[in-house]
């Protein structure tokens, strides 16, 4: 009899079993696993280094402190492998592909220009602007609809042209994601 988690859709690709791999190898540690990052593996030709069967687009990176290499698992087995934080691997994942998926759509997107002459757009609730500085541009992000000064930040480098500058907002818009997510995850709730 299989153990095993289905991922996605009902192909046998994409079991993560738990009688295959290192699952079998009980000198491998199941506890103490702490999320690195995320490797993209380009396609679905990679296995799950844990359960050695599950085709792995988007690898979640492992550490542990008494095993010395990093290891590369799909979803359903970074879960198994942090119980403490079972929620986060699937969440993690999620922001990293829409993440992905911005910078994807990115070139594609259309700017606008603001009444005072700025190529501007809003994504993903902020609001970033090029302005023009001396032989440079530069870019601002705000929080969209939000003029307040709450939450305001000017990117320190000049871009030379304003396709740079649009590479560069780019750049601002993930800092400003990953700086927000980083502040819902410091909050506790009571």
């Amino acid at each position: 009899m299989m153990s095993g988690f289905r991922e996605g859709d009902d192909s046998a690709e994409l079991v993560h079993r738990m009688d295959t791999g290192r699952w079998q190898d009980e000198s491998f540690p199941r506890e103490g696993w702490r999320f690195s990052t995320f490797k993209d593996m380009g396609a679905e030709d990679a296995r799950c280094e844990m359960c050695q069967h599950a085709r792995v687009r988007f690898a979640h990176v492992l550490v542990h402190a008494t095993v010395p290499d990093v290891i590369l698992v799909g979803l359903k087995c970074a879960e198994a492998l942090q119980k403490d934080d079972y929620c986060g691997p699937e969440k993690r994942e999620r922001e990293y592909r829409d993440d992905l998926r911005i910078k994807n759509d990115w070139p594609k997107r259309e700017w606008k220009t603001s009444r005072i002459g700025n190529p501007f757009i809003n994504a993903r609730g902020y609001n970033l602007s090029i302005w023009k500085k001396g032989p440079g541009f530069g870019v601002t992000i705000r929080k969209e609809n939000r003029f307040d000064g709450e939450y305001v930040r000017n990117d320190p480098r000049m871009y030379g042209t304003i396709e740079e500058a649009k590479l560069g907002a780019l750049d601002r818009l993930l800092d400003a994601r990953a700086e927000s997510r980083k502040q819902k995850q410091g909050r506790t709730i009571v």
